[in-house]
């Protein structure tokens, strides 16, 4: 059996790899989705270090104030903005290190509790967890993989504090959640989490240790936002112009939306789970069927129908063996799950992979500790290779989907601002994520609703993106079309994986899409008038 020291510090070795690897391939991605916005706040950070929210960024062709934007907590900022300042401004590439320490604290925190939980499995749950297709589509420059990678850390120091009872591995989970939870506010779940293990344990002066420290933290990076802006970030950004909670009602559609959101992403961990005897394939597998059936009824498309197949398999296969989970280990995992799914519906404005990815990265962990308790044979060895084979050629091939996405995102944006950069007149655009900063980068200028000037012959470049319901601008006519398809593969993954409750999609439509119109005024219209 392969143990001890050095088999941990070998794991440690391939995680680090792994993590490099990782970084370097989200390097070759444009800067996709809420990048466009976050960028903003590094490069203020990177001029202004100790006024984070001293500014307005531009988000959906408005100028918000900075900390009333709901997600925009400080520490991932700070990273990047480093990263900034180190690099430059035009090195969008380079500043992808700044996810190295959080992906390597995902790692750390991986190979922690993959020790206790299926220590001859490492390898595999490395590559489960760390280049999963959840976290490679999610890596861009937003903040969910960071989160993920300080909350694995935090659940395991804690896990492994409760169990030898050191108040100095507490006090350090403690401290990272309270990064975490400063990183991004859907984090909370990493609080519950403790109180849930630490009651499972008895071991609740660890906890009261870890939580104190977790306040410390939160508590005082809030002060700090508070002193310079007039009001911690959290609460502005819950009393914020884009904060719009669900109805209590409306958040039961979080939990029953989940089969379409995991089915695709969790094909690894369901390989590991239905490698097992027959009477663990049997439940989840007519699950599947009639899941898809009821899914085909219905009428729902192909994609929609397989999601919801492949997730209602994976959830009853993960049911199953929660059920069956009696050792303590299993235990401290299922209060991980559950404090997961209470900070999903406390504080989740929607569903979306990347607000599962906590969720995502727990039943992971339960999957492989239930298979290595099932299986110790060759058998169990080649399953366990199989699943990580599997979820490795899933992530690539959605990384390879949505990068296509994000670069025909970018490509449509300077195709639309060389085609007219002859047109007489001020140039502006309309649009969001990707699209937003390669029109900037390309010498376009935002059109700001209910402030820029309506001009008689300035060209206004229109991007329709599916998630983003710009505004018309009144007397405009279209000058031209653009588009540009993603590639040979037939997947979509923007903007459902990042904004829908189905990760993916098969389209037949373009990746990208936008029209070149002119303002033209009617007779006697002064400049200016309906803006």
């Amino acid at each position: 059996m392969k143990s001890g020291r050095p088999w941990r510090r070998a794991c440690v070795a391939v995680g680090m790899l792994l993590c490099a690897a990782v970084v370097a391939l989200d390097a070759t991605k444009p800067l996709h989705m809420d990048d466009a916005l976050w960028v903003q706040y590094a490069r203020h950070i990177a001029t202004d270090p100790i006024s984070p929210y001293g500014f307005e960024p531009l988000y959906q062709q408005a100028r918000l104030p900075a900390n009333d934007i709901v997600g925009a907590s400080p520490v991932f900022l700070y990273a990047w903005a480093g990263a900034v300042a180190l690099f430059g401004e035009e090195a969008p590439w380079a500043w992808r290190l700044a996810h190295l320490p959080f992906l390597l604290a995902l790692a750390l925190g991986t190979v922690l509790l993959g020790a206790r939980i299926a220590p001859r499995r490492l390898p595999t749950l490395l590559v489960l967890v760390v280049a999963s297709p959840a976290v490679l589509v999610s890596m861009n420059m937003m903040l969910d993989v960071p989160t993920l990678g300080l909350e694995v850390l935090a659940i395991a120091l804690f896990e492994r504090a409760s169990r030898s009872g050191r108040r100095g591995l507490a006090a350090a989970a403690g401290v990272v959640a309270g990064l975490a939870i400063e990183t991004k506010l859907s984090a909370v779940g990493i609080p519950i989490a403790m109180v849930l293990m630490g009651a499972a344990r008895g071991s609740a002066r660890l906890t009261v240790i870890a939580l104190g420290w977790t306040a410390c933290v939160v508590l005082s990076v809030e002060a700090f936002v508070a002193v310079r802006h007039g009001s911690s970030h959290v609460m502005a950004a819950l009393a914020g112009t884009n904060h719009h909670p669900l109805r209590p009602g409306a958040r039961l559609g979080l939990l029953t939306g989940l089969p379409w959101l995991v089915g695709p992403l969790m094909l690894g961990p369901l390989v590991s789970l239905l490698a097992g005897g027959a009477a663990s394939r049997r439940l989840p597998l007519a699950a599947a069927a009639a899941a898809g059936a009821i899914g085909v009824a219905l009428g729902d498309p192909f994609d929609h129908s397989l999601s919801l197949a492949l997730g209602a398999a994976f959830l009853v296969a993960v049911a199953r063996q929660a059920s069956s989970a009696r050792d303590r280990t299993s235990a401290a995992i299922l209060a991980w799950i559950a404090a997961e799914l209470v900070a999903l519906l406390v504080v989740s404005p929607f569903l979306c992979v990347r607000r599962v990815l906590g969720l995502l990265a727990a039943c992971t962990f339960l999957a492989c500790r239930q298979a290595r308790l099932g299986r110790a044979n060759a058998d169990g060895r080649r399953a366990e290779r199989c699943a990580a084979a599997v979820s490795l050629v899933t992530a690539l091939g959605l990384f390879a989907a949505d990068r296509a996405a994000a670069e025909a995102e970018r490509d449509v944006a300077w195709a639309t601002a060389e085609r007219s950069a002859n047109l007489v007149g001020p140039r502006y655009f309309m649009g969001s994520y990707g699209f937003q900063e390669a029109a900037l980068h390309a010498g376009l200028s935002p059109l700001i609703l209910n402030q820029t000037p309506l001009v008689s012959g300035a060209v206004v470049i229109v991007a329709h993106q599916p998630t983003v319901s710009a505004t018309p601008v009144p007397h405009t006519r279209p000058l031209e079309a653009l588009e540009r398809g993603a590639g040979p593969i037939p997947v979509s993954t923007a903007p459902w994986f990042y904004i829908g409750k189905q990760a993916l999609r098969f389209p037949a439509r373009p990746a990208a899409y936008a029209t070149i119109t002119r303002i033209e005024l009617p007779a006697g219209a002064a400049d200016g008038e309906g803006r």
